[in-house]
């Protein structure tokens, strides 16, 4: 992967940065519908060609990593020591990984693919984004939209909770959820505990998801 220079950071570029029109074009994601009693995600199918290109015909290829959840709940995210160890040991484990996040995760993403070499995708248009997440091998994510569009599309999930709950979110059998051990767990504090996510328990997390599949 090629490194792109942004302002004083090093951004590990995966793909072109999609065209302005690209990027302000409206979602076409329709409200998820029932299938044998599950939410089922219909998306724009020129969305999946756009992800497609995206993710350079490797469907079924990536693990993503949507690690911090914008400026609301700064406590959702993976703590950046954490962070930086987890993808350290995921790469030396020679899982294919990708950074996910939005305009208000650059901050974050944009420091950690500096100091881990682990490509960063570009914001895109919801669809996109959905679509993107429906292309993966697997998925590691904080309690976001993310974690919802990949139990939606049946994308494998480990996801990880601290101030929100755990309890209220069914991944339909394809997930495995890291709770936090701290007193405040489920608080819905924006300072509570985040300290006992580390690194380690959603590396042997990830390894159990994709030993079972």
């Amino acid at each position: 992967m090629e490194g792109a220079k942004t302002g004083e950071n090093t951004r590990t570029r995966f793909w072109p940065k999609p065209s302005q029109r690209l990027a302000n074009q409206r979602a076409t994601i329709t409200i998820p519908a029932l299938w044998d009693g599950c939410a089922q995600l219909y998306n724009d199918p020129a969305a999946s060609g756009t992800a497609c290109q995206l993710l350079r015909g490797k469907a079924g290829y990536f693990i993503a990593l949507n690690l911090t959840a914008g400026d609301r709940w700064l406590n959702k995210r993976l703590e950046n020591t954490q962070a930086a160890l987890l993808i350290k040991r995921l790469r030396s484990a020679s899982y294919p990984l990708l950074l996910l996040g939005g305009p208000e995760d650059a901050l974050y993403t944009d420091w950690l693919s500096a100091e881990t070499g682990c490509p960063v995708l570009p914001p895109v248009a919801l669809d996109v984004f959905a679509a993107v997440i429906g292309h993966l091998k697997a998925i590691i994510t904080a309690d976001t939209l993310a974690l919802h569009l990949a139990i939606a599309q049946r994308i494998p999930s480990v996801s990880f909770f601290v101030p929100t709950s755990a309890a209220e979110i069914n991944t339909l059998g394809t997930g495995i959820k890291i709770i936090s051990e701290s007193p405040d767990y489920c608080s819905y504090r924006g300072n509570a505990d985040n300290s006992s996510i580390t690194a380690a328990r959603l590396f042997e997390a990830v390894r159990k998801l994709l030993q079972a599949r």
